[in-house]
């Protein structure tokens, strides 16, 4: 066979974690925290439960993976295996073309969305370091975030409320 004759599957799915701090390792598979589509041609893909999706592409055709990420969910990365701990790309939309067999995991992670997800005395935030419940948050958007003699709010880089806390309420 010369290369371009080659067939190569390609797999998609989604995995999700409930805890704020939760890994991909660790993560559920399902369509809870979101979904994703690949894009071969002019055809596309949607994960619709727990299922690995597998489409068989020809050498060298483009690949396009997008995750959407359910309401109280953010989107992670994009996995080569279930358990990896690092991700191929953080980004949503993922982009390549197909030189050999692949399967990417689509990992959605919940947003802390309530003082039921949220520890005070974990809250530490400084010029350099932000860490909520001992999770790590990289992609805080400082042009966002407000914080008054009443209020914090803390967003992250898609605009999406991390953690909101009201001294009258709290």
């Amino acid at each position: 066979f010369t290369r371009s004759a080659r067939r190569y599957s390609i797999g998609i799915a989604a995995r999700y974690s409930t805890s704020p701090s939760g890994t991909n390792s660790s993560a559920t598979g399902g369509i809870t925290g979101g979904y994703a589509t690949l894009t071969y041609g002019s055809s596309t893909i949607k994960t619709t439960s727990s299922s690995l999706k597998i489409v068989h592409v020809a050498y060298n055709t483009t690949l396009t993976f997008i995750a959407y990420a359910s309401s109280g969910y953010t989107f992670v990365g994009w996995y080569a295996s279930t358990s990896s701990t690092t991700a191929a790309s953080s980004r949503e939309q993922l982009a390549i073309s197909a030189t050999s067999s692949h399967t990417y995991y689509a990992f959605f992670r919940r947003i802390l969305s309530s003082f039921t997800d949220f520890d005070p005395s974990n809250l530490n935030i400084t010029t350099n370091e932000y860490k909520i419940n001992n999770l790590n948050l990289s992609d805080i958007d400082l042009s966002e975030n407000t914080m008054d003699n009443e209020s914090i709010a803390i967003f992250n880089s898609k605009k999406q409320l991390l953690v909101f806390i009201d001294k009258k309420i709290g």
